[in-house]
């Protein structure tokens, strides 16, 4: 307890927070238990009042989701996505990020349906565009691929899957000076991916050698 004067330090330790599922779904939930002040004690004041914080956020499942994703444990992301999906059914990412762990499994029919509702809530998201012509690619309807991955750098030309998988169709179209163009461009922004990778490690690794007891800051052997 104290006053916003900080006149009295009675406790030095926080109340504490549990973590449980309290709502049995199999999910940790969070319980901070609060203290109180003086002027709470009083009466003068609200006493602060504990909180629970349910682990039922969409967001939170889909970054589960894609941390799974990064993993490679596929089954473990696509229960993620779909839990965020059952609690914001009005959402894009999920159903977009489902759509590709289907197409990399090679189940071609439910990716589209993924990818198709993807797109008829946003008709210019260029990652299900760009993922929809890998469907038609995978099933050789070559001519439908190339519109839809057209579309796709049309809505964002910095896709490097879209330039890099129409580079690829044009190829199996027999439209080659068509298709080294799109794969260059695929490995233009190929590397200034890399580029700004290096950029971001440089800078970590600067700002690690300048840190205290860092090999730098040491005196010269004599």
């Amino acid at each position: 307890m104290g006053t916003p004067e900080k006149q009295f330090i009675i406790e030095t330790v926080g109340s504490g927070v549990a973590l449980l599922d309290y709502d049995n779904d199999g999910w940790l939930d969070i319980y901070l238990v609060n203290g109180s002040t003086y002027d709470a004690e009083s009466g003068k004041t609200t006493p602060p009042h504990a909180a629970l914080f349910h682990n039922n956020h969409a967001s939170g499942h889909y970054a589960l989701g894609m941390s799974f994703s990064a993993l490679q444990h596929t089954q473990e992301a696509a229960v993620e996505f779909e839990r965020s999906i059952s609690l914001l059914p009005a959402q894009t990412e999920s159903y977009f990020r489902l759509g590709l762990l289907r197409l990399d499994a090679k189940d071609l029919d439910p990716a589209e349906g993924h990818f198709r509702h993807v797109l008829s809530r946003d008709p210019k998201h260029a990652g299900a565009l760009a993922a929809l012509g890998r469907v038609e690619l995978e099933r050789r309807q070559y001519g439908e691929a190339a519109t839809l991955l057209q579309s796709a750098v049309t809505s964002n030309s910095s896709l490097r899957e879209a330039h890099y998988y129409l580079g690829l169709t044009y190829a199996r179209m027999g439209r080659k000076a068509e298709s080294d163009q799109q794969l260059q461009i695929a490995a233009g922004l190929d590397q200034e991916e890399a580029a700004k990778q290096r950029t971001v490690f440089t800078i970590l690794d600067t700002g690690q050698s300048n840190a205290p007891g860092s090999d730098e800051t040491l005196p010269p052997e004599k």
